[in-house]
């Protein structure tokens, strides 16, 4: 299998000389410690690497002959590169930022749901359906699942502000303090914090209403035209999926980075 250099150079017509082969053959001059200087003989660690038996036996090569390689094996390096692939936080707020414009009803009507999987109609839901679905869009996890399994096992640790004697599938996976003591046991929960600096895209922060309600919403990566190092967020706080400018705006009782496994 030919390395980078020699499938460069058996590929650019323009070059007279015929492969590296030859031209590390050939014995090196004055200009080797000006390449040296320069940085440019760095690059011989590199070839060796690519082509060893190309070394064997050789001399350095001159400046000129290390341009050459280096121009030749510049179009393959560049076409093996692999493409960047954003980290999971930015994933989750680009799944979070596709439903604005779809869900554009808050609508809290206990729906039972097909389990797993389950949602409730795209253009309506509340501020955990946000979460849900942008976990399920970027990672195929399903919160729904994922929560009902775990207080299937420890309904103890959950709390009982509804009166339930048992999980209930329909529900659960849709009420931010399920989410929060889920996230915790999860090893997810972070301190709360006034500081901007402390919130990631991706992040999950549950926050106090008035009138007791409790809410959850996903740190954007979008920020703040008023205070620039301050992160929107992603939620639906009553008028749909929107991405707003209230990352302080309520008291904040969690702080969540629940990164998929």
């Amino acid at each position: 299998m030919a390395c980078a250099l020699c499938a460069a150079s058996t590929t650019t017509s323009a070059v007279i000389l015929t492969t590296p082969h030859d031209i590390l053959g050939r014995s090196h001059d004055r200009d080797i410690l000006a390449l040296h200087e320069k940085g440019v003989f760095a690059q011989k660690n590199a070839w060796i690497q690519q082509c060893p038996e190309a070394w064997h036996g050789r001399d350095y090569p001159s400046s000129r002959t290390a341009i050459w390689l280096l121009c030749l094996a510049m179009p393959v390096a560049t076409a093996q590169e692999k493409p960047i692939t954003p980290d999971w936080g930015t994933k989750l707020v680009e799944a979070a930022r596709e439903q604005i414009g779809v869900t554009t009803v808050y609508d809290p009507t206990y729906t039972r749901l097909a389990y797993p999987g389950g949602d409730v109609e795209p253009e309506r839901g509340v501020c955990t359906d946000v979460v849900i679905r942008a976990y399920r869009r970027a990672f195929d996890l399903d919160l729904q699942e994922l929560v009902h399994e775990d207080m299937r096992a420890n309904f103890a640790a959950y709390p009982k502000a509804w009166g339930l004697k048992a999980p209930d599938r329909n529900i659960d996976h849709r009420r931010v303090p399920n989410l929060a003591i889920y996230f915790g046991r999860r090893g997810a929960a972070l301190p709360v914090s006034q500081d901007p600096a402390d919130y990631r895209p991706g992040d999950l922060v549950t926050q106090m209403l008035p009138g007791n309600l409790s809410h959850i919403a996903i740190v954007s990566s979008n920020r703040s035209t008023l205070v620039s190092t301050r992160m929107l967020v992603i939620h639906n706080i009553g008028r749909g999926a929107r991405e707003e400018d209230t990352l302080f705006a309520f008291r904040q009782t969690g702080h969540f980075r629940f990164k998929p496994v």
